[in-house]
């Protein structure tokens, strides 16, 4: 089967290539293209909010949405006029011919045959590369520094700390890192009048492939059970009314079905019918662990309490700490149990402010918690050309 679909894949490169070549020789100044994308079957992070800001607000420009043909999200990129499914023969043309590819994972927009991520990576396509990421850097990615995998021409950070640390740490310069906002930032609310409580706790490494069993048996597991099951959590959630909403991460969405609460207001997401987003606006407060989502909550005034059980563990096995230490920098405090999280949470529903957190929020992102963060993203990726 790998065989088929490679040569498959292998011909419709070849054919692509063909027929950009051809182009190319009749019309050298052929109108170039952007390609943007996030994984095949998604349009719902950066890459889908700044794909959306240039189709409203500058029409002119030459950009396509890639996106896998039965995806439940293609409805929302249809609606601007410009997508190609993903590794069709439209896609891998396109690739060949476009001047800019605009990456929030690393193989957005790439289509499946790996020669192509080999050739890129090798420099023999080179194109301007733009990475919007999908999560604030904050620990030391070194795949993602400069001369590694990419040389992103455009490394969009989120804020000024953020960019000073990705310059220092991972080879970029001032002129190609640039605390210039996520696109996604824009379509952030501020103020919410539900109480519910949104619950993201992100992936681990080293269980990515475990089984169900081994998943069942983890520390993870275990912690977050631990909170779903306090008897005076769920009294006094369900006293008021709240709703604690979790949904894990997209690698772990595999194990939802392995957690469980007795109470009915606590809500298992899956991402089939959940949008994070969506989530994280239309809730109070947010518990996380280490997940980077915690920035975008944050961006909205809006307390994180962060459920740290395992921290030498994920240092240690997961990525290396960077210059976000939640004790010192975090937006709400950190516990390492959970009859402290729900101590927390309680004093907090009880009318104590933590407002020093929320002056946290000012220190991280300055003036830059406004909708024109796309507007910039844009005025920076023109100036590459």
């Amino acid at each position: 089967m790998k065989t088929r679909l490679f040569l498959i894949d292998s011909f419709k490169a070849t054919l692509a290539l063909f027929y950009y070549l051809i182009e190319f020789i009749l019309n050298k100044n052929c109108k170039k293209t952007w390609l943007i994308g996030e994984r095949p079957s998604e349009a719902k992070d950066n890459g889908f909010h700044f794909y959306k800001y240039v189709r409203e607000e500058h029409p002119n420009d030459d950009i396509y949405y890639i996106i896998e043909k039965h995806s439940k999200h293609l409805s929302r990129v249809d609606t601007y006029g410009k997508v190609i499914f993903y590794n069709s023969f439209k896609h891998y043309y396109y690739f060949f011919k476009s001047e800019l590819i605009i990456l929030p994972f690393e193989r957005s927009t790439f289509p499946r045959l790996n020669l192509i991520w080999y050739y890129y990576r090798l420099g023999l396509l080179r194109k301007k590369t733009v990475f919007l990421q999908h999560g604030i850097t904050k620990e030391l990615q070194k795949h993602y520094a400069y001369g590694n995998r990419f040389k992103f021409d455009l490394f969009v950070c989120a804020a000024q700390k953020e960019c000073d640390f990705v310059i220092s740490n991972m080879n970029y310069t001032v002129d190609n890192a640039k605390a210039l906002g996520f696109p996604r930032f824009d379509n952030l609310s501020f103020g919410s009048t539900s109480n519910d409580i949104f619950f993201m706790p992100t992936w681990r490494q080293w269980m990515k492939d475990y089984t169900e069993d081994e998943f069942l048996n983890s520390t993870y597991c275990q912690e977050i059970n631990n909170l779903l099951k306090n008897e005076i959590f769920i009294k006094f959630i369900e006293d008021r009314g709240i709703y604690l909403k979790l949904y894990l991460h997209d690698i772990f969405q595999k194990y939802s079905k392995l957690i469980s609460s007795p109470s009915k207001n606590v809500i298992i997401c899956s991402s089939s019918n959940y949008d994070v987003q969506e989530l994280m606006k239309n809730s109070h407060v947010m518990i996380t662990d280490y997940s980077s989502v915690a920035f975008d909550f944050a961006y909205m005034n809006k307390l994180v309490f962060y459920y740290q059980f395992d921290k030498a563990d994920y240092y240690a096995r997961h990525f290396q700490k960077g210059y976000f230490d939640c004790d010192q920098h975090g937006f709400g405090p950190v516990l390492e149990n959970s009859a402290e999280l729900v101590d927390s949470i309680i004093h907090y529903y009880n009318n104590e402010p933590y407002l020093k957190y929320i002056n946290r929020v000012k220190e991280f992102y300055g003036e830059k918690t406004d909708r024109n963060n796309s507007l910039r993203v844009y005025k920076a990726v023109k100036e590459l050309f």
